[in-house]
């Protein structure tokens, strides 16, 4: 379709071209109007018109929000801090408990029995604390391995004591160490192996040591 040719006058206006021959850019009714089809559908900015695009809506309070997050990390960490240390205090308070009333045991042994492995193993039981204390505190994974070991002299030292103390503290004693290789059985926190080994601990402290008569020759 070919409506005519114009050109601007210099005052503005517009008069017929002298040029009669149809322009070759439009050929009939179906490319015209695919033509404008196309530009009407056209998304992607087809004049190029600069475009600018909006600031992303920041709550008025983001700041806040933020400084609070701060804050929340900050104390975190501090608990953390906090934790890790009371774990090692309670790590060694446990082993600083097991040498002294071991020791207490081995001499008790001593004085009162002729049962010389009980003292020795107990004595045993005592040194390999204090020799813990100043190694395995500071990682959980060591004081784990640690009580472990040290079970199983306990265990022994049940078995010799058999004879040498009453079987009402003896059994309480056994039960104590029982309990504790439950915990470690269950993998169970550092928490609750220091509650078992304190058991084990007042257990140990309360047995009822027989003293050997000798009778008179």
């Amino acid at each position: 379709m070919f409506l005519g040719s114009f050109e601007r006058t210099p005052d503005g206006g517009w008069t017929d071209s002298e040029a009669s021959a149809p322009r070759e850019f439009v050929y009939d009714h179906d490319l015209l109007f695919g033509t404008i089809i196309d530009h009407i559908t056209d998304t992607d900015n087809p004049h190029r018109t600069p475009v600018e695009r909006e600031p992303p809506d920041i709550p008025d309070d983001i700041t806040a929000v933020s400084d609070r997050l701060d804050a929340l990390e900050d104390e975190v960490e501090r608990v953390t801090r906090k934790q890790a240390t009371l774990t090692r205090y309670i790590m060694r308070n446990t082993l600083t408990e097991r040498a002294r009333v071991f020791d207490a045991l081995a001499e008790r042994l001593e004085r009162r029995t002729s049962e010389g492995d009980a003292s020795r193993l107990a004595r045993e039981i005592a040194t390999a604390a204090r020799t813990a204390s100043g190694q395995v505190c500071e990682n959980e994974a060591a004081y784990r391995s640690h009580v472990r070991q040290v079970l199983e002299q306990l265990i022994e030292l049940g078995d010799r004591l058999e004879g040498a103390t009453t079987e009402a503290s003896l059994e309480r004693y056994l039960r104590s160490v029982s309990d504790l290789q439950e915990t470690l059985e269950d993998d169970g926190s550092i928490l609750d192996m220091a509650e078992t080994q304190d058991r084990v601990c007042e257990a140990a402290d309360a047995l009822d040591v027989l003293v050997d008569i000798v009778p008179d020759e």
